[in-house]
């Protein structure tokens, strides 16, 4: 199942690359980030289902409506930082533990290939405590 869907996405990006006329690289980028917000959605997904809860419920209590859940859940979207505290409260998570984890892989994502990265990081937290 989980490679069709990769396939179909596969098929669906090289199509999309076809008529954006985007770089190999710009799509490379695109599908790194697809497949993490999938895993990401799958894991709603699949905690949504262990709950037996609906997708009404879990929209309602996140704040959004079903469209974007779906989305997320499917990974065309990605779970907002504002959405986390509900998240946790819904499905008994730990919140610290839950935010640490977003940002962490927000944070890689974004700057992980960045060769000054741990450098900057170093000096923001450097600024933080002056």
């Amino acid at each position: 199942m989980t490679e069709y869907f990769y396939l179909m996405v596969l098929s669906n990006q090289l199509n999309y690359l076809l008529l954006t006329r985007l770089s190999i690289d710009e799509m490379y980028i695109m599908m790194f980030k697809m497949k993490k917000a999938v895993e990401f959605g799958d894991f709603v997904h699949k905690l949504r289902t262990q709950k037996k809860l609906s997708q009404r419920v879990v929209a309602d209590k996140l704040g959004i409506d079903i469209s974007l859940l779906s989305k997320i859940e499917h990974g065309e979207r990605q779970l907002q930082g504002r959405m986390l505290a509900g998240f946790a409260d819904l499905f008994e998570l730990d919140y610290r533990a839950l935010q640490i984890k977003y940002l962490n892989q927000r944070i890689k994502s974004e700057f992980g290939d960045e060769p000054f990265f741990i450098d900057s990081l170093k000096n923001y937290i450097e600024n933080i405590e002056q």
